[in-house]
């Protein structure tokens, strides 16, 4: 039975596929393409953790990030934006005082996993700050 609840928000289908088949098995995934959809099922869903490209087509990723650092729903979800370069790491995004952990899109599959499985470890936090992850 698959573990956490993960909400995919990006727009390129090959690698939200090839997600789907290295990593679930361990994690139930639901994949959207824009931002209206991501924040609906947020508030639906409930995922655990959000792997959020901050470059969607019709979307702004940091709105959409702050977004859900800041939802009407029920909880603020451990979020993972997934980046095209190097340097994966614990970032503070502008304009806020939280770290949003970063996973590089090409990372192997093992890397994406323990980034999930370590954030969805401490989604059960009530308040900020969000999972810190390099």
């Amino acid at each position: 039975m698959p573990g956490a609840r993960v909400l995919v928000v990006d727009d390129d289908g090959e690698f939200v596929e090839t997600l789907q088949s290295t990593v679930g098995d361990f994690v139930e995934l639901r994949a959207v393409t824009s931002g209206a959809e991501a924040l609906l099922c947020a508030a639906e869903w409930d995922p655990q953790v959000v792997l959020l490209d901050l470059l969607l087509c019709d979307t702004d990723g940091f709105d959409l990030l702050d977004q859900l650092m800041f939802p009407t729903f029920r909880h603020v979800p451990a979020i993972l934006c997934v980046i095209d370069g190097r340097g994966a790491d614990t970032r503070l995004i502008p304009f806020t005082e939280w770290p949003v952990g970063t996973v590089i899109r090409s990372a192997h599959p093992t890397e994406f996993l323990t980034a999930i499985l370590r954030a969805a470890a401490v989604h059960t936090r009530p308040t900020r700050p969000l999972a810190v992850y390099g």
